[in-house]
């Protein structure tokens, strides 16, 4: 790919260092840049104070929205959050090392916006949009989901784009902005919402109520047991197993709720796909997922494709995996932020 950045000898570094890295991603960079004239040429670029992840990002987001407008169909635009903690260094640089209440908050965060082919199993076209920074007093990080969906927006030709959330993104606000701008999503809910259907107040309640449109066969992968409390009872540990799945969807008019900023619309009408496990095994944990979409769900079909778009969401969890472990993120030990 070609480098556009501030000079053509920072352009011809970036695509000589990337070349290099491609290579061989998990080795020590010593050991990539085996020539130390290599190796002090790359060091200088990563700490030259021209060189940003923004700059590095756009180029690299030019190269994704290439090959997704040259593929024509219906793109994804898988939109999550990860947590970087550097192995050895995070402690000993400043803007990796926050303190927030009583907790050490080593590291930073990325949030990344990944695009992905609708149609093809699997079929990555790469990163579009980046941001970083550090939890602490006076971040924003809500904000994210739009900014970065209105970036990606910007980087197409056409509007074929389905935005993909996890229940992170379960916001009024979020919903209140896409829907206003025509944007295509499929999020995950998380909270049991206020509505207006009838004499049901409340998401969950309505939601039990819908009829079931389809059934599904699903192989669950085995999940190791999260140390921590939240994570323990959102994600309990389990073996491998086949799910049986079923499926319903209505249409559902959300209620702004009372903290909301009254700019926001009073009411929005959105549809919702339920995936449920009437019985699951003893012992076990039942699959549950809500998912609130801009896509029509007039028939079998169109549940089902919202339901596949966002089972595709999975592809960005394995893309953080592979470059914390395939590319060793985590274990370099740079020694500034910038770096």
């Amino acid at each position: 790919m070609e480098w556009c950045l501030d000079n053509v000898k920072l352009s011809n570094r970036a695509e000589f260092c990337s070349k290099l890295i491609s290579r061989e991603p998990a080795a020590s960079f010593p050991r990539i840049f085996s020539d130390p004239a290599d190796l002090l040429g790359f060091y200088r670029f990563v700490n030259n104070s021209k060189v940003g992840y923004g700059e590095l990002m756009e180029n690299v987001a030019g190269e994704s929205f290439r090959k997704a407008n040259e593929h024509g169909g219906l793109v994804l635009a898988i939109h999550d959050t990860t947590k970087v903690t550097p192995d050895a260094k995070a402690a000993e640089i400043a803007e990796f090392s926050r303190v927030i209440g009583s907790k050490d908050n080593l590291g930073f965060l990325a949030h990344l916006s990944l695009l992905a082919s609708a149609e093809v199993d699997k079929e990555i076209f790469g990163p579009a949009a980046l941001r970083i920074w550090s939890r602490g007093k006076g971040v924003k990080e809500g904000e994210r989901w739009f900014q970065q969906s209105e970036e990606v927006e910007q980087g197409f030709r056409k509007q074929r784009i389905i935005h993909l959330m996890d229940r992170e993104a379960d916001s009024y606000d979020l919903f209140s902005k896409l829907s206003e701008n025509g944007y295509r999503f499929v999020i995950r809910l998380c909270y049991n919402r206020v509505i207006e259907e009838g004499q049901v107040r409340k998401l969950f309640d309505f939601m039990d109520q819908v009829e079931v449109y389809a059934e599904r066969d699903v192989q669950l992968s085995k999940r190791t047991q999260s140390k921590g409390l939240t994570q323990k009872r959102i994600h309990p540990g389990r073996e491998t197993r086949v799910a049986n799945l079923s499926i319903g969807a209505s249409q559902v008019t959300f209620k702004r709720g009372e903290h909301l900023n009254k700019s926001l619309p009073e009411t929005l009408v959105l549809n919702v796909v339920k995936i449920f496990e009437p019985k699951p095994p003893n012992g076990e944990k039942p699959i549950e997922w809500l998912l609130v979409t801009t896509e029509t769900i007039e028939s079998k079909e169109e549940v089902l494709k919202v339901v596949d778009y966002y089972r595709k969401r999975w592809i960005i969890e394995e893309y953080f995996k592979a470059l914390k472990t395939g590319c060793s993120l985590e274990k370099r030990l740079f020694e500034s932020a910038n770096a």
